[in-house]
């Protein structure tokens, strides 16, 4: 239900360099250290600066262009691949061997990054606001999760309609377990354009607890 270690890492290099750099062109909240899965940011900041990043996406492509952090090929291509990310409320229906179901507008498949879900969240179906983003053929969040501020509980009648919207989603073959779900045009990276290097000054509002992955 969670990434390979060496996969979550790379998941935090890339991700860590895209909040850093927008954080550094913004000025979202105060500098901080390039984070890494051992030298986490702060939740809460990282929570500001996420919700930049997918509200201008015109920043991750100029990350992208640009490669100010001299990524590799692997991350640029895992950044390049988070266009395809699905935003919104969703229920965490339950736990599986595999990965957690999610369900919004359709059933998702998704998977921890170092945690797993069912760990953060060990009482189902609840509902969380979260970001599905692609990590290769699987799907993870941006780390960041917000759940309602007060417990809700579901009926016998709302329970019952989630799992048959999942049971339909299951026989039908159509719980994602990928973002883009249809097969897709290979991604396409622009070609990094030379710029000078320079120092950087580093220095929607939040209205329910985070609960983050291991950031």
């Amino acid at each position: 239900m969670i990434l390979a270690d060496e996969d979550a890492a790379l998941f935090y290099r890339a991700w860590g360099a895209l909040l850093t750099w927008v954080n550094d062109q913004r000025k979202i909240v105060p500098p901080f250290p390039l984070p890494t899965a051992g030298n986490p940011i702060d939740p809460m900041l990282a929570t500001k600066i996420r919700d930049v990043v997918w509200a201008v996406d015109a920043l991750r492509k100029q990350f992208l262009s640009e490669n100010p952090a001299n990524l590799g090929t692997a991350e640029r291509e895992l950044v390049a691949s988070w266009k395809e990310r699905v935003r919104g409320r969703f229920v965490i229906l339950q736990h599986l061997q595999k990965h957690s179901i999610f369900m919004g507008d359709a059933v998702y498949g998704v998977r921890g990054i170092y945690s797993p879900l069912a760990m953060m969240f060990s009482y189902v179906p609840i509902f969380v606001e979260a970001t599905l983003i692609p990590f290769r053929d699987v799907i993870i969040t941006d780390g960041l999760m917000q759940s309602f501020g007060m417990q809700i509980t579901f009926g016998a009648g709302a329970r019952r309609a989630f799992k048959e919207q999942y049971n339909a989603a299951r026989v039908a073959g159509r719980v994602r377990t990928r973002l883009p779900w249809h097969d897709d045009p290979q991604l396409t990276l622009p070609e990094p354009r030379p710029t000078a290097r320079k120092k950087s000054s580093r220095r929607a509002p939040r209205s329910r607890p985070v609960r983050p992955h291991r950031f």
